[in-house]
């Protein structure tokens, strides 16, 4: 039994197992581990979370040949043997689980707009480009992120939004599918690629009692106050000359959480009839009323 980071036993020393892993997740990988380790032969795995689900598929050939997963309850519980799943997958996939799997949508790295899991599994079921396995297979097993990763990922998007499609950059594919439902842009995707990345890097050190994280800091998250927050892309939300467009109708001084400029996290310019060139509504930035030499030529 686990209490916080403390693991207790009337019948054996576990002391091994104490660990500073925050989920049950990674810790019943941890104690499942341990098991076998100890003799077993037959283990149950039992867990509503498609995260531990996952993570037993990845570390099945360190378990016990007879290792099933158990989920759902009375009527609808169900015992899962990981074997013929495993073998179906083959090895380079089942090592590449904990990787697609963060990325197309865990618990804390979101999911593209319209791209559930389904169709997520589908696009890599069907990829024929090796260095995209490769690359999930990659993710996480290193605090560096790869150059070559990211390119196979962006790979992969591509094919999720195009199946078969011979474009291999999102730019080119959003530009190819204007009028369609288009991939994230390249500054969206890379922090995406980060977060999933990070979550792998978690997962892969879920036989470590106590793992050596860097900060996440690195991987795409901002600190507000006393949590983390994703950052949403490294590039701006839309070039300025766009973003310059972009004006409100509130009336003067009475700019609230309700003004389109502010909704879009965008700052009010002289554009619009709050009074932002009057230096009478709060949701400007100091640039619009400073030295024209900073900003350039206002004539140009």
């Amino acid at each position: 039994m686990t209490s916080r980071q403390e693991v207790l036993s009337n019948s054996m020393d576990v002391a091994h197992l104490c660990s500073s892993q925050e989920e049950a997740d990674t810790r019943l990988i941890l104690h499942s581990l341990d098991a076998v380790r100890r003799g077993a032969t037959e283990l149950y795995i039992q867990s509503s979370d498609t995260d531990v689900f996952i993570l037993a598929i990845h570390h099945y050939h360190q378990l016990c040949r007879k290792t099933y997963f158990v989920t759902g309850v009375g009527n609808k519980k169900r015992v899962i043997s990981l074997g013929p799943i495993v073998n179906a997958l083959g090895d380079e996939k089942a090592e590449a689980l904990p990787g697609f799997h963060a990325f197309s949508e865990a618990d804390i790295t979101g999911r593209f707009a319209g791209k559930g899991k389904l169709t997520c599994w589908q696009a890599f079921s069907t990829c024929s480009v090796e260095a995209v396995v490769s690359a999930f297979a990659a993710s996480g097993t290193s605090e560096k992120l790869e150059a070559d990763t990211e390119r196979a990922i962006e790979t992969f998007v591509c094919q999720l939004y195009e199946p078969g499609s011979t474009v291999v950059d999102v730019g080119d594919l959003r530009w190819k599918l204007f009028t369609k439902k288009q991939p994230p842009t390249r500054g969206a995707l890379h922090k995406a690629i980060a977060w999933a990345h990070y979550q792998a890097m978690v997962w892969r050190q879920d036989n470590i009692p106590h793992r050596h994280l860097p900060p996440a800091t690195s991987y795409g998250w901002k600190e507000e106050e006393d949590r983390l927050a994703p950052v949403p892309t490294r590039d701006p939300l839309a070039p300025a000359t766009v973003t310059h467009l972009v004006k409100c109708g509130c009336k003067k001084t009475s700019c609230t959480s309700h003004c389109s400029c502010r909704s879009q996290g965008l700052n009010c310019s002289e554009m619009c009839l709050c009074g932002a060139d009057e230096e009478v509504c709060s949701n400007v930035t100091q640039a619009l009323f400073g030295d024209d030499e900073e900003e350039g030529d206002p004539s140009i």
